[in-house]
């Protein structure tokens, strides 16, 4: 997942565009889940802050700390990986979640809601699209991601 993660950064980077990533971990939970977002220049001054600033509303989540971007954790937690675009530097934001408490996982989309003005959008079921309009972009998304698609290397 790492080198998809890379990978997509540097797509991102090419088109300009920063990339925010975050994850949520439970010890209990039955799969990673991962989601990668581009974001604009205009946008990813704010994202840390927003994150943090959010993090405070937030009862599950009981402490907020920076990170080296690769470093290992254990326990439940939500990570956000925030690469700002052109300098290929990546920050770490781990937040530590309380045990046995209910964490909101649309989180991170609530905090990139946030920053994007989008609040309206934070539900995925809000975003569905048409058949031909998922395919269309589906079609697009790899066509752009091809050259840094590193599994159809030989």
């Amino acid at each position: 997942m790492e080198k998809y993660r890379m990978a997509l950064g540097k797509m991102y980077e090419s088109l300009g565009c920063g990339m925010v990533t975050f994850e949520v971990v439970r010890r209990m939970g039955v799969h990673p889940h991962w989601q990668a977002v581009p974001v604009g220049k205009a946008f990813i001054r704010r994202v840390k802050e927003t994150f943090e600033d959010m993090a405070k509303e937030e009862a599950a989540i009981e402490a907020v700390e920076e990170r080296e971007a690769n470093e290992k954790e254990e326990g439940d937690f939500f990570r956000a990986w925030i690469k700002s675009d052109g300098a290929g530097e990546e920050e770490a934001l781990l937040m530590k979640l309380k045990e046995r408490t209910r964490f909101d996982l649309q989180f991170g989309r609530k905090v990139l809601g946030k920053v994007f003005g989008l609040e309206d959008r934070v539900n995925w079921k809000d975003c569905a699209q048409e058949m031909e309009d998922e395919v269309r972009d589906a079609e697009a998304f790899k066509k752009a991601f091809k050259e840094f698609d590193f599994s159809l290397e030989d």
